[in-house]
């Protein structure tokens, strides 16, 4: 079983991969309650106090929940491509093939360099710090993570109608990201890179291009309104801007 210790070491370790990061939209909310403070009620009392300090806890645990479990579904993947680094010896031809598929994975993949020596240590990464880099790198740059937002949307949540913002640019970010990860996962020469590529944009087409569809004949259907009678309503009713909606 587990200790404390070995708890405490895997959630430190989240964290300096950068896996585990505060949550947009609870930043977000203390952003805008802080600004609006004002009057009688005080919002900065209002989050601090015991019942919202629980229900961030509980939001800020379920996201980071999702994040560890990317990172773990990662880290699997990337095993059953490349192997286990835990077992590698160093010096060994597999240590070498390992850390040859890692660069190789960076430079195809992730569309960078492949840095070998930790900057904190200056030693040489193990395999398993850079299977974890890998990792974490998929999980930072496909789901959603505040330390992610650019400098200027930093700046626009500043503007009067700027609130809640860096959550909708991360999913675009992320969105672009999950489209650009898997068409380079494809270019792959590992098969198990390939599969998670194809995997990857088979979903992201499933989101993009069917759940308008599904919401759209959902609604048809709970409101008795057909697509001829929207189509109509379109055509000789609605504002310019949406002739072309999916309404």
């Amino acid at each position: 079983a587990k200790t404390e210790a070995d708890k405490l070491g895997r959630i430190e370790n989240l964290i300096s991969r950068g896996v585990i990061d505060q949550n947009i939209n609870i930043q977000e909310m203390r952003r805008v309650l802080e600004s609006a403070k004002d009057g009688k009620i005080s919002f900065n009392k209002l989050m601090n106090t015991k019942i919202m300090q629980k229900f961030t806890d509980i939001y800020q645990g379920a996201d980071n929940f999702w994040k560890i479990y990317a990172d773990n579904f990662y880290s699997g993947a990337l095993k059953t491509a490349f192997g286990n680094p835990e077992t590698i010896i160093k010096g060994s031809a597999e240590y070498s093939k390992f850390m040859n598929n890692i660069e190789d994975w960076f430079r195809v993949v992730g569309g960078q360099r492949f840095v070998k020596l930790d900057p904190l240590t200056g030693v040489e990464k193990t395999p398993l710090q850079a299977l974890e880099e890998a990792s974490a790198y998929l999980v930072t740059n496909t789901i959603p993570t505040y330390s992610k937002v650019p400098m200027i949307i930093e700046n626009i949540r500043n503007l009067p109608l700027g609130n809640f913002v860096a959550f909708p640019a991360e999913i675009l970010r992320t969105t672009s990201n999950i489209i650009n990860i898997g068409a380079r996962e494809l270019t792959s020469t590992n098969p198990f890179i390939r599969q998670m590529g194809a995997r990857r944009l088979v979903g992201v087409s499933t989101v993009l291009g069917g759940i308008g569809y599904t919401v759209q004949k959902g609604a048809q259907y709970l409101t008795g309104v057909d697509e001829e009678t929207m189509k109509a309503f379109q055509d000789s009713f609605a504002p310019p801007y949406q002739k072309n909606s999916t309404l």
